[in-house]
């Protein structure tokens, strides 16, 4: 198991143990893949094993890590106000950036910060990793907290999700951890998701308390946000109307982060791969921004 998930998972009940990778594992009798384990117990998506939360064995650390004030988390400042107490929302918006998968599912700071001008919605930044340019924009907005340099590990980060009441997030380890612990998650997905996303469903089998948000068209961040948004006045029953606590970004005036050009590299990786499904959708998806683009057309030509 890799080193980071070790202090995570060696409590949970029905592992004897965790062997971290570069170490010497005990004898053996058997050894079977991980992802093999599905088709040896003939699972189905209707049998898919999904009763969370069942990442909790670490709870006892996270007990203590809350009684740190550094780990336990306080509502933002907020005016007088007769509405429910400010729903806290954890957000991530990127992955590694290493990671070309990076390119397509990574959602533009600004669009989730939109969020915070919700009234009564304060947002907290499970971002590890946060570029520069992004930085300002935390920083100069009023509902928004960094929780950075708390996240020093998948425990400390367990413990700030439990304090949060929905995490809003692109594909990133957070949604996972966060779907393990039975926290509400909306997930942020690209035109073409992971594969374990699947398509045209709003839910997924591995975590029962999480809801997908897809784009309808590549690139299109600004519809999946303008739909979270709907989705967030639903959910507390207009307890939370939209009321400008400082000038914002317009969504609208927020261009795709992706030109056909880029988007063309993504259709040769999956043509190669011969995933030729995927490399028409990109293909076809590319028409619709440019309907002449004469790359395209010869790919699927």
């Amino acid at each position: 198991m890799p080193c980071p998930l070790v202090d995570l998972f060696k409590s949970i009940p029905g592992i004897q143990q965790i062997v971290a990778y570069g170490t010497t594992p005990p004898p053996f009798d058997v050894h079977i893949p991980l992802l093999s384990l599905p088709h040896i117990f003939g699972t189905a998506l209707e049998t898919v094993p999904a009763e969370v939360p069942y990442l909790a064995g670490f709870r006892g650390q996270e007990s203590e890590l809350i009684q740190n004030s550094k780990f336990k988390i306080q509502n933002l400042p907020t005016p007088h106000s007769p509405l429910p107490t400010p729903l806290k929302i954890g957000i991530v918006w990127s992955g590694n950036p290493e990671n070309p998968y990076n390119r397509t599912r990574a959602c533009p700071l600004e669009m989730l910060l939109s969020l915070g001008d919700l009234r009564n919605v304060h947002l907290y930044s499970l971002q590890k990793e946060v570029q520069p340019e992004d930085l300002e924009r935390l920083r100069s907005h009023p509902n928004v907290k960094d929780l950075r340099e708390n996240l020093t590990g998948f425990v400390e980060t367990a413990s700030l999700i439990e304090q949060l009441d929905l995490i809003i997030s692109v594909d990133t380890a957070v949604t996972h951890l966060a779907g393990a612990l039975g926290k509400p998650v909306w997930l942020l997905l690209p035109f073409a998701p992971d594969w374990r996303w699947m398509l045209e469903r709003e839910d997924s089998p591995w975590y029962p308390t999480m809801r997908l948000f897809r784009q309808a068209s590549y690139a299109d961040w600004v519809g999946v946000i303008e739909r979270v948004r709907e989705a967030l006045l639903e959910e507390t029953g207009g307890h939370y109307p939209s009321t400008i606590t400082h000038q914002p970004l317009p969504l609208t005036h927020l261009k795709p982060q992706i030109s056909p050009s880029q988007l063309l590299e993504e259709v040769i990786q999956y043509y190669q791969n011969g995933n030729l499904a995927e490399a028409e959708r990109i293909c076809r998806s590319i028409l619709q921004q440019e309907p002449n683009h004469v790359e395209t057309l010869n790919i699927l030509g």
